[in-house]
């Protein structure tokens, strides 16, 4: 069970980066968010299973020193003003993201190969989720 936890979070960040902003972005002091897409974490590489959902000849997975170096930048650079939501796409691809006609997500990161197997798998485990819950209540 201990899968159910990071499973949700992991494939908001497979399917659609951007979209998971809210649930998913670090947050710095309350008023600009980073957002970073498919990152090279423990996530992956203590979880054989969550790199089932990857395809790295095809996939890449950016380094957390680059997610750090634009949480720095945030910080520091004053062309990020309060309020900025940067986009992580690529190693050295970043961009502020605009609230309005924005083009969506951008970079080698924020697509993943393989998210139709992602949303099959998560939706297999709420089905056997619900499965026990309903053996339960019965």
């Amino acid at each position: 069970m201990m899968v159910l936890l990071w499973y949700p979070l992991l494939i908001s960040f497979l399917l659609t980066p951007l979209r998971s902003c809210h649930s998913g972005s670090l947050s710095m002091s309350g008023r600009t968010d980073l957002l970073g897409s498919a990152i090279g974490t423990p996530l992956f590489y203590d979880h054989p299973e969550a790199l089932a959902f990857l395809d790295l000849s095809k996939d890449i997975l950016l380094p957390p020193e680059e997610i750090a170096k634009a949480m720095i930048a945030l910080l520091s650079d004053s062309s990020y003003p309060p309020g900025t939501v940067l986009e992580v796409g690529d190693v050295g691809r970043w961009r502020p993201v605009s609230l309005l006609n924005d083009p969506g997500p951008q970079g080698r990161a924020t697509v993943t190969s393989k998210k139709d197997d992602a949303i099959a798998g998560v939706k297999k485990m709420l089905d056997m989720d619900l499965d026990e819950g309903s053996e339960n209540i019965g």
